[in-house]
């Protein structure tokens, strides 16, 4: 199974983090474990936390899926420039995302966006 091998080699890659890997499996909304390497690298490597790194996931699968970009091929600080962008670029509802925009992408509460 594709997941299972997933699952492993995650594991393996980051020995000692099995907590963290176990808790990325539950929160990767793929359903076949695509992003959990991309977001055990943002947890363990770059101390971001957990459950932000699931929800910027879920924010790519759910909302950016029109622009056809693959959070995996960003670093986390990236991932949040390209998501910054696809909402200028589209037009998306900035003053329903103001909140989260803030605190994620650091864009001081003023911008005009």
């Amino acid at each position: 199974m594709l997941s299972e091998g997933r699952i492993e080699d995650v594991m393996n890659k980051y020995e000692g983090q099995e907590e963290i890997v176990k808790q990325l499996v539950d929160a990767d909304p793929s359903g076949n474990l695509k992003y959990l390497d991309w977001m055990a690298r943002q947890v363990v490597t770059r101390k971001e936390p957990p459950q932000e790194v699931s929800d910027l996931v879920k924010r790519f699968l759910t909302q950016f899926i029109k622009t056809l970009v693959d959070v995996s091929n960003y670093d986390i600080v990236a991932a949040r420039a390209v998501m910054h962008a696809v909402v200028i670029h589209t037009g998306m509802n900035v003053e329903a995302d103001r909140a989260f925009l803030t605190v994620d992408l650091m864009i001081p509460s003023n911008s005009p966006m």
